[in-house]
This record gives C-alpha cells, structure tokens and sequence, in this order.
C-alpha cells in the first residue's frame, strides 16, 4: 500500500520523485547564490571540469536519477524501509557540498567530500542492485561523475 504520490509505483510516482529531487536541488542552489557563493569562474576551473552550465545540467540529471532510483526501489521490492532513503541521503550529502566546504571555498574539503560522495554512491548502487537492478543502476552516474570530479581534483589540486 502506498502513502502518497512520492510512494506511488506508477509513472506518476516516478515524475513526482525526480521532481521533487530536482526542485529541492534548485531550492538548495537558489540559497547558494542568494548568499554569493556562486564565484567560481573559469580561472579558477581546472582543466578537463566542463563549463557551470554543464555542470549545472550534470548535476540536474543526477538528481533525477536519484530520484528515479528511489522510485524504482519502492516500485521493484515495496520496501518502504531504510534501503529507499538511502537516495534520499546521498542527495542531502550532494547538497551539502557547498556548505561544508565554506561556499566553495575549501578546496581540500570539497576534494574529500567528493571522494566520500563518490563511495557512498557506489555502496548505495551495489546495496540497492540487488533488490532493484535499475535502482542501483540508476546510482552508477553519480559514482561516474564523482568519480572524475575526484580525479580531476586530486590531480589539480583543486576542484
């Protein structure tokens, strides 16, 4: 049994949770250039990082996804358990990214954060794979992108 729209295991629950991904994304991004932390420019862009629009819609899609991947969860095993929030968490600690790194600012942090980011999502990905195949898959973009933002950083020094 379902308890609402978000729970739903239909195409409309499927909208709703990407929806819902995507718009919190906007809102938490919204209050980032409200406080001025939206500085990064192209100097400041190692080589081989994309441009913030792309970077921007990247980050759109993942959030998509992980939403996509809680639906396909709910929608695969009906467990309405810890293992369907676990996208839920690893939006939060995308989202957090600019705040704990001091609105961008600590590179170090953010290249830990992203390396933390990345193996939450790949043990997400491999925890959900099993009840869920398109769920842990639907996890795999955001271990690939991590993933390279991590290794761009580290080979800069810089993210």
């Amino acid at each position: 049994m379902t308890s609402g729209i978000l729970d739903d295991p239909t195409r409309r629950g499927l909208i709703a949770n990407a929806a819902a991904f995507v718009v919190t994304a906007l809102i938490v991004n919204g209050v980032i250039f409200a406080l001025g932390w939206n500085f990064s420019s192209a100097v400041d862009r190692p080589p081989l990082i994309p441009p913030g629009a792309v970077v921007g819609t990247v980050w759109t899609l993942l959030f998509a996804l992980m939403g996509a991947a809680r639906w396909a969860w709910l929608r695969d095993t009906r467990d309405h358990g810890w293992r369907g929030w676990t996208p839920v968490a690893l939006a939060a600690a995308c989202l957090a990214y600019p705040f704990y790194t001091g609105g961008l600012a600590d590179q170090a942090s953010g290249i830990v954060g992203t390396v933390v980011t990345m193996i939450a999502a790949l043990a997400i990905a491999a925890l959900l794979w099993p009840g869920s195949r398109l769920a842990g898959a639907l996890i795999v973009p955001t271990v690939a992108w991590t993933g390279w933002v991590a290794m761009v950083g580290a080979v800069y020094g810089r993210i």
